[in-house]
């Protein structure tokens, strides 16, 4: 049973304190991380690339403190995202729209959304539909079926919801292709890696790369060489010998640390050097590049799929709209 405000009493509606958990985690985490790739020998891009998600996480904690809601019997007071108040008697509203999982009331041409998953916001709405009747002769809020902001035409239930989720899929793509693209175009060089002056105890050949053993228990990584260079390299292997290469400090989730390889030179001639391994890097970049862009057309498509089925649905039939929308979220 919902309990409805009493005379004098007043309402609050906001987002639950698990909101502020996340953000707090969130932004502490991935500025954290920021912050600790400014220490190391990792390109200045990749700090970078973790403040958006630190971003993200700080703009939760503002919700969680500027969007709220007050209300009493005369009025209620909106609160927006950039501390910014608006009140409103209950006399101005014109309308309702209801969503999956939140609600926006219209006054006028202004809309009020409301979180369903926000504590009071079931109750607000209830309060502001019982004074709504008794101001008009025990009629309800009118229904408002369709949204000029509304790609869908009012035919998908949380369309907010759904381009969020559009959206959110699209920031990771681009953020992926920011990330190989910025990696295409940063070539290896002596500037940008570690040199190392080192005795390979043992080489151990796999399919695309080769692990270099040294007496110490340090493990280096280094591109599949041609069948020539691979025979020079065990000889120095069997006689010890002192070679220098450039290489990047690897730390994987799970596993042990090791060294990237990205040139290797023994007597003044490389074995390996830096414009095989960035042509190599280039190629497989390329590969990465044109997998992605093959998957972002497909999202493309999905989506303006989605729009014409979610705009017109009856033209299309249930089979059709399952494949984009979940049962329920399609109004026949």
């Amino acid at each position: 049973m919902v309990c409805l405000q009493k005379q004098g009493e007043k309402g609050k509606v906001y987002l639950p304190k698990f909101i502020l958990i996340i953000g707090c985690i969130g932004t502490a985490f991935f500025l954290a991380l920021s912050i600790l790739m400014f220490f190391t020998d990792e390109p200045w891009w990749m700090a970078l690339g973790f403040l958006p998600f630190s971003f993200l996480g700080a703009t939760l904690i503002i919700a969680f403190y500027n969007c709220r809601i007050s209300y009493d019997e005369n009025e209620f007071t909106v609160k927006n995202f950039w501390g910014a108040k608006k009140t409103y008697t209950y006399e101005q509203v014109t309308g309702i729209r209801e969503g999956m999982n939140d609600t926006y009331l219209y006054i006028g041409k202004r809309r009020v959304l409301v979180e369903l998953l926000s504590v009071g916001g079931m109750q607000f709405i209830m309060f502001v539909g019982k004074k709504y009747r008794l101001l008009h002769g025990g009629r309800n809020i009118p229904e408002v079926k369709k949204d000029k902001h509304d790609i869908f035409k009012g035919n998908v239930k949380d369309a907010s919801g759904v381009i969020v989720a559009y959206s959110l899929v699209g920031v990771f793509l681009v953020g992926c292709a920011i990330f190989i693209l910025v990696d295409f175009l940063t070539p290896e060089t002596p500037e940008n890696t570690i040199e190392k002056q080192v005795i390979f105890q043992e080489a151990v050949v796999g399919d695309r790369k080769t692990i270099l053993l040294t007496e110490d228990n340090q493990t280096y990584q280094i591109r599949r060489l041609e069948e020539e260079k691979m025979d020079v390299l065990r000889t120095l292997c069997d006689e010890g010998a002192v070679v220098t290469v450039y290489v990047k400090e690897v730390t994987p989730k799970d596993g042990e640390n090791y060294y990237s390889v990205k040139a290797l030179l023994y007597e003044g001639e490389f074995l390996l050097s830096f414009d095989e391994t960035n042509r190599a890097q280039r190629r497989d970049d390329g590969l990465f590049l044109c997998m992605l862009l093959v998957f972002v057309l497909i999202w493309a498509g999905y989506i303006v799929a989605s729009i014409i089925v979610g705009r017109n649905p009856n033209k299309y039939g249930k089979k059709v709209v399952r494949f984009f929308f979940k049962d329920g979220y399609v109004k026949f």
